[in-house]
């Protein structure tokens, strides 16, 4: 098994005991964590993803313009892959947004 948590299959080691969710200070930064995960760090990346979009919007209506233009085959799989991409990132926004609300 890989220590690399990007590897298929890694499974973090568990440290704790069942039932030790910690107390007092530690306790505190772990849900002070929590609270600017939700509150600053995911909804400024899912900010990002929102702007990469908006980008991505405009880039694959102005090539869906040249595909129409060109008519050709090819042209049209690169816009329905633009498109199926643009969709995915809008979707992983609002997932990105519901979870920062979630944790607070």
């Amino acid at each position: 098994m890989s220590n690399d948590p990007h590897a298929p299959g890694y499974e973090p080691s568990y440290t704790g005991a069942p039932g030790n969710y910690g107390s007092g200070k530690e306790l505190g930064a772990d849900l002070y964590a929590l609270y600017f995960a939700g509150q600053v760090k995911i909804p400024t990346t899912a900010g990002h993803y929102s702007e990469a979009v908006s980008s991505l919007h405009w880039i694959s209506g102005t090539f869906a313009n040249i595909a129409f233009d060109l008519g050709h085959p090819v042209a049209h799989r690169i816009v329905a892959a633009m498109q199926d991409l643009e969709d995915a990132m809008r979707v992983s926004t609002t997932r990105l947004f519901d979870a920062g609300n979630d944790l607070v």
